[in-house]
């Protein structure tokens, strides 16, 4: 397996710092969803046209990879679908540029279903996005999370949307906790689409998720490694550990590297 953290377990590092992270650690590759204040990806000063070629020379000599370019785009809102759309394009854009074959768009918010999603206008908008994905040898990936935590939504949204540069990340906690869905049934119905993998630990106390350090929480990761073995899975397994948005959860420092163990110790039992 391959392994990767989203910078969003890290957002007080610069760029230098999560690159030496990943390095150190022994990280295969970085998800971008952020650096320091700058949310943006297009306007981290590291992916501008003048420094671009500079970050993808130190990455390919230090044999690390951007995973992926994870986008905010709230594709699901109609009154949002111009800036949707734009942010999607200029995701794009920065993938070609940087030869890193996914970016993710949204097509529910939040961790819990929203109601009454438009699966109409979602679908167009992703076919919108893939065609202008498409030519530039780019892949957009959706996540499951709310409604799509559901894998029965993901896949009438995939259908409906009929894209073939369209694909999923399977973020394992959003299926597991909030769909409750059995890791092997979510892996089997996705198989043909599941690109990259968000991974967190967590319990559910009185209701509420608590986030939790891997091996400490409910999450079947054995299971979900034993199912991504199955379908002989070749993309990156990401920490997406939401410190950006969750100040009271544990450092990086403290959090990466007992991830980087365990997910390797786990792996030798399978």
């Amino acid at each position: 397996m391959k392994y990767c953290f989203s910078t969003l377990g890290c957002p007080e590092f610069d760029f230098n710092e999560i690159f030496s992270t990943a390095l150190d650690l022994g990280f295969d590759a970085i998800e971008i969803r952020g650096i320091q204040k700058e949310i943006y990806a297009p306007k981290i000063k590291e992916f501008t046209d003048t420094e671009l070629s500079k970050t993808i020379k130190k990455l390919t000599d230090a044999n690390l990879k951007i995973a992926i370019f994870t986008s905010g785009a709230l594709i699901y809102d109609k009154n949002l679908k111009k800036e949707a759309v734009s942010e999607a394009f200029d995701y794009i854009d920065l993938a070609a540029k940087s030869n890193v074959k996914y970016v993710r768009v949204l097509a529910d918010k939040d961790a819990m279903p929203s109601k009454d999603l438009d699966f109409k206008h979602i679908a167009e908008t992703l076919k919108e996005i893939c065609n202008y994905a498409k030519p530039k040898n780019v892949d957009v990936l959706i996540e499951t999370n709310g409604m799509f935590s559901d894998s029965e939504n993901t896949l009438r949204l995939l259908k409906a949307a009929d894209c073939k540069n369209l694909f999923v990340i399977w973020d394992a906690h959003h299926t597991f906790q909030i769909a409750k869905e059995n890791p092997s049934v979510t892996c089997q119905k996705l198989k043909d689409y599941i690109k990259h993998i968000h991974i967190k630990d967590s319990k559910i106390i009185d209701g509420n998720i608590s986030y939790r350090m891997m091996g400490s929480g409910d999450m079947p990761v054995l299971e979900i490694l034993k199912e991504l073995k199955k379908i002989k899975f070749e993309g990156y397994i990401s920490l997406e550990w939401v410190k950006r948005w969750t100040k009271n959860l544990e450092e990086s420092y403290v959090v990466f590297p007992q991830f980087i163990h365990y997910m390797k110790d786990l792996e030798k039992t399978i």
